[in-house]
């Protein structure tokens, strides 16, 4: 590919990334003031005796279903989206980022995820079952404001706050957008630069295409759970980090990988952020 089409091909992604950016990261702008996470003693002690917030690895999450629900979700999209007439090279596109697509084959090779989950409610009974530990469970709220989860220390290309989406309309209307506009991308160029062009940005926009889609796989739910109403801060955890952060606890026999994030707001502020 000459190097003025691949120039062109980037800007364009870049502008397709704005738009999509502009309207997700609007969701999850305004979180309540006060987040409530929910934890067991050990929970409490581990988060408190270290100053740090414990995120937990995606693929260790208490309720697996929620790895493939959001998966699922990309993979009927992308089918559904071959059924429509399209050039070969949008069926191409279409048949290589669905193949084998699933939750970890996205985050593979790129980046760990790790996730500490708040809820708004303070007093929930689905929580207290969860984490309560027949009576011994806690929940300990949060600052979400500019002093505390969403001005975190962390490196803030790869922290964020997130809330969660468990409107199936919504979800499914946000992955849509991503295919269409990354399908008439593909479009554009063929009627441009011919179909051997197309072609070789395939690649490219299967890149594109996971990269963009990830934000939303960590962050739609099952409806079933929306009482939960769910709030995340996610931490990407990419090779060039240092790996020896990864902490390591037990749980019900098994050996959950996570980190401790700082959420402190600055040096000036070092003290975990409880309002």
């Amino acid at each position: 590919m000459e190097s003025t089409i691949e120039k062109q091909l980037h800007k364009d992604m870049h502008s397709i990334s704005e738009m999509l950016q502009k309207t997700w990261l609007a969701t999850h702008d305004n979180p309540p003031e006060c987040l409530y996470h929910y934890t067991d003693i050990n929970g409490l002690h581990g988060i408190f005796s270290s100053n740090r917030l414990w995120a937990t690895n995606i693929s260790y999450l208490n309720d697996a279903s929620e790895l493939s629900y959001s998966s699922d979700l990309v993979a009927t999209a992308l089918e559904d989206y071959k059924t429509k007439p399209c050039l070969n090279s949008v069926q191409e596109f279409l048949r290589r980022a669905s193949n084998g697509f699933n939750l970890f084959s996205s985050f593979d090779g790129m980046f760990d995820v790790y996730l500490s989950c708040f809820c708004e409610v303070d007093d929930l009974l689905s929580q207290w079952r969860a984490y309560g530990a027949a009576g011994g469970g806690y929940a300990i709220g949060l600052d979400s404001g500019p002093n505390g989860l969403r001005a975190s220390r962390e490196n803030q290309a790869n922290y964020f706050l997130r809330k969660v989406l468990y409107d199936p309309n919504e979800q499914q209307h946000l992955i849509e957008e991503l295919i269409t506009n990354t399908s008439g991308l593909l479009e554009s160029l063929q009627k441009t630069h011919g179909e051997k062009i197309a072609f070789e940005a395939i690649p490219r926009l299967c890149v594109f295409f996971r990269s963009k889609v990830t934000d939303y796989l960590y962050s739609f739910k099952s409806p079933v759970f929306s009482e939960e109403r769910e709030w995340r801060t996610v931490f990407l955890l990419g090779p060039e980090h240092d790996l020896s952060r990864i902490c390591f606890r037990t749980s019900k026999g098994g050996i959950i990988p996570y980190l401790e994030l700082d959420v402190s707001a600055s040096v000036n502020q070092p003290d975990f952020p409880i309002p």
